[in-house]
């Protein structure tokens, strides 16, 4: 055997071992993306709250999946939210709790799908919004904490879509505060009214506001679909 077949061996064995496993990561991410297709086929023949709810557990299963994953969901998700032109499925998205550099990345590719679209940006006012990354107008602090003594608001008109399994969380604080749920942060700060659409689970949560580096937590239980609404003076 001469010196070049023998290094051509050697060279196999050795690559032998990072050939299997990118062969196995490749068939992997073939099952993970059918998994992702199916769901969306899925949420494409489903009702308005079945789509949501559809949205919602496939964001979730998107935690520390792999980029290029959470990316390709992206797509078909940002793609599913055209093609049914169902805003109850932005909102999902948002329900899906992401952490943070998993949320760049899933946000980045839906909002890089919708810019590539403007017809649709010129029909969906809240398709609009959400790319300019605006929110309406917050309820005052004293508007907040009027309607968290007074009652707790089961989900209304037009936002039946969340479905019975979740409910929708106002928060206020003294002074303004960083909002995470669970340990993961919400992007938003105190008040938080219905209109954020911040979604929970029925059962206990753990919600954080943050003060300047301060972190203070509160231990709330929710009765979906009965929102939940959380006021805290910080000072």
């Amino acid at each position: 055997m001469s010196s070049k077949h023998l290094s051509w061996m050697v060279l196999s064995i050795l690559l032998l071992p990072s050939w299997c496993a990118a062969r196995e990561r490749k068939k992997n991410m073939h099952h993970a993306k059918q998994t992702v297709d199916d769901a969306v086929g899925k949420a494409m023949a489903a009702n308005e709250r079945g789509r949501a709810t559809i949205t919602r557990n496939l964001v979730l299963s998107l935690r520390n999946a792999p980029s290029d994953l959470t990316a390709y969901a992206a797509w078909r998700v940002a793609r599913l939210y055209r093609d049914r032109n169902d805003d109850g499925i932005l909102a999902a998205t948002g329900a899906g709790a992401l952490d943070s550099a998993d949320a760049e990345t899933f946000f980045g590719v839906f909002r890089k799908f919708l810019q590539e679209d403007p017809a649709f940006l010129r029909t969906n006012r809240k398709a609009e919004t959400f790319l300019r990354g605006e929110r309406k107008q917050p309820l005052s602090m004293q508007e907040l904490q009027s309607n968290c003594i007074e009652e707790e608001l089961t989900v209304g008109a037009g936002q039946s879509h969340l479905g019975s399994d979740v409910a929708l969380l106002r928060a206020g604080s003294d002074p303004e505060a960083t909002v995470a749920i669970d340990g993961r942060p919400t992007g938003l700060r105190t008040p938080i009214g219905i209109d954020d659409e911040v979604l929970l689970t029925g059962g206990k949560h753990l919600v954080a506001m943050t003060v300047d580096g301060v972190r203070r937590e509160f231990e709330v239980y929710v009765s979906a679909p009965r929102n939940v609404c959380v006021f805290r003076d910080l000072r």
